[in-house]
């Protein structure tokens, strides 16, 4: 899920505006030299008299003049072979393959360019073989056989790709028969092998491995196994977001049953913890919000129990005291057909969600609630989705300890369908959602979120993530006092755990083929890389690994005392108490590596 920004910057004098147009028509690839001993190479892009704008292999990053002792300039040619020769010494394959690819673009007769991107790709695409991501090396060979049709290297590795693959489908094959058979557990580990053997094969059997799994949770609730039963469904959730919103019930019971046993046992902190869990997932559910408010009463908390029970009912309360609490808790009793002291009769049938689905023709209707206006074309769609989104937002910013001051609503537009909300944004089709807004010098202002109808991620993972980019940058100078990494990781970490799951599994598996973005190299990156979920598993894992180590609150101090411009490396090292990047990349990726 993306976001965007408007911004303006000064004009250069028209001779200078001439003199940097002309530098960068000579595409001149430059060593940087700053003032600090560290060096900077790549090509640049934009020069002023306050700032030069350099283009490297994981983005752009911008220098002020004051910062630079001098540039050593190198053809764009030159800079690209060796370039790509370094970072095939760093076995970092990817770049050197695009920055090769670049250079023989602009020259394609050059032999030593081609020689040099046969070597990468070659070399590429054994290393992913080896960690059995198929799918890319079948089209890193099949890239070598273009630049090379007579390659014995190109051959070879199609060859072994197709004995990798029938592995591969005897694997799928076994797994389906066991479903098929409904040896659950049978199939489950099938499965589990399946992904084990290529994690690529998710795009083929997630939703069937997510169906398996789903299934196993119910006979787990009915066993009284609840931990087992969100565990599976949080793996499921993971594999086929469209899941979440039909077996909400199920896990929430499974959430809420833990819960009522834990508080039973009088252990409250433990129950809380719970609580924190379904709460981001289903902040709505009125069952959720009963125990919800169970839970602050016998922490004595009489105002988080009356709004608690005031939400599900769906109303709101001013000046709660013990008698309203009780008089609240009775009359959501009664809707949740509670009586006798009975527990709540927790419903685990799937919600059916079609009615989302229909939409008016026309132009947007708008409906408000508090703090939001919601465009849609389905007013009982509105309704829910800002229910959530108000939740949501309460539930961010009681977390976060962020304010959000906001001097006009933000508008959530939820458009018919993914083709026009990717016609709408210009967003990739890969993003579920977009926030957009305007940095002035009183916060942000012209706030937007944009998703469609039936984005599968819509309630549990697009509204709290873009809510939090606009929540994050309202409590900012600018947007650039964060790298856009740790922007998607804060918003990430507001999303429910299930997906803080996924993206670390999704590391722990890529971590097996030391294939990741440097620390150092992430925190500068201004643009989106070609791998996106890559950059948003990385940048959640890093804010994630902050707080969870050194606290949240600590973590909490990267949005509420920004770094300087330039300082946010020296910023993330005080915090953690780290002496380099290096040694907090270490830990950082040994913390993955044991799920701790």
């Amino acid at each position: 899920m993306a976001f965007s920004l408007n911004s303006s910057c000064g004009r250069a004098p028209f001779f200078l505006a001439l003199l940097f147009a002309f530098a960068s028509a000579l595409a001149l690839a430059d060593t940087v030299h700053l003032k600090n001993g560290k060096q900077m190479r790549g090509e640049i892009i934009e020069e002023t008299e306050d700032y030069i704008v350099i283009r490297v292999p994981f983005g752009q990053v911008k220098v002020k003049q004051e910062e630079i002792d001098y540039v050593e300039r190198q053809t764009a040619q030159e800079y690209k072979v060796e370039l790509g020769r370094e970072l095939v010494t760093q076995q970092r394959y990817g770049l050197a393959i695009d920055e090769l690819e670049k250079g023989l673009k602009a020259d394609p007769k050059s032999r030593e360019i081609s020689d040099e991107l046969a070597r990468a790709l070659n070399a590429y695409g054994r290393q992913l073989i080896q960690v059995r991501r198929l799918e890319e090396a079948q089209a890193v060979y099949e890239k070598l056989k273009a630049l090379d049709p007579g390659s014995r290297e190109s051959a070879a590795g199609l060859e072994l790709l197709a004995k990798e693959n029938r592995g591969l489908d005897r694997l799928i094959s076994e797994a389906r028969k066991q479903a098929a058979s409904a040896d659950l557990d049978g199939a489950i580990a099938g499965y589990e092998q399946v992904l084990a053997y290529t994690a690529q094969a998710r795009e083929r059997v997630g939703a069937e491995f997510a169906r398996c799994l789903a299934r196993r949770a119910e006979g787990s609730y009915r066993d009284q196994k609840f931990d087992a039963s969100m565990a599976d469904l949080e793996r499921a959730f993971g594999l086929d977001p469209k899941l979440t919103g039909p077996l909400e019930p199920l896990y929430a019971a499974s959430a809420l049953s833990r819960i009522v046993a834990l508080l039973n046992q009088g252990q409250i902190a433990s129950a809380q913890k719970y609580l924190v869990r379904v709460l981001a997932f289903a902040p709505t559910n009125p069952n959720v919000l009963y125990i919800a408010g169970r839970v602050q009463e016998a922490l004595s908390d009489v105002a988080g129990a009356a709004d608690f029970y005031a939400r599900g009912l769906r109303t709101r309360v001013n000046h709660p005291n013990a008698e309203l609490v009780a008089d609240l808790r009775g009359k959501l009793e009664k809707a949740l057909n509670i009586s006798n002291g009975q527990g709540a009769r927790l419903e685990t049938k799937p919600v059916d969600e079609a009615a989302f689905a229909d939409a008016k023709p026309g132009a947007f209707e708008s409906y408000e609630t508090d703090h939001f206006t919601i465009l849609h074309h389905n007013e009982e769609l509105a309704k829910e989705v800002g229910r959530v989104a108000e939740a949501h937002f309460e539930r961010i910013l009681a977390t976060s300890g962020l304010k959000a001051a906001w001097k006009e609503r933000p508008k959530i537009y939820l458009h018919r369908s993914q083709t026009e909300y990717t016609l709408a944004t210009a967003q990739p089709e890969w993003t579920g959602g977009v926030s957009r807004f305007t940095h002035t010098a009183r916060g942000i202002a012209n706030m937007q979120v944009h998703s469609w109808q039936t984005s599968p991620r819509l309630f549990k993972s697009v509204l709290p993530h873009e809510l939090t980019h606009l929540i994050v940058n309202e409590n900012l100078p600018s947007y650039e006092s964060l790298p856009r990494a740790m922007h998607e990781g804060f918003s990430v970490l507001m999303e429910p755990d299930y997906r803080h799951n996924y993206y670390l599994n999704f590391l722990r598996l890529r971590f097996k083929s030391q294939d990741f973005i440097p620390l150092a190299d992430l925190l500068k990156t201004k643009d989106y890389p070609r791998d996106p979920e890559f950059y948003y598993a990385e940048g959640f894992a890093l804010v994630a690994f902050v707080a969870r180590t050194k606290g949240f609150d600590a973590c909490m101090k990267l949005v509420k005392e920004p770094a300087e411009p330039g300082m946010i490396e020296e910023k993330i090292l005080a915090i953690t108490g780290f002496d380099s990047m290096a040694k907090l990349e270490a830990d950082w990726k040994e913390w993955i590596l044991k799920g701790q």
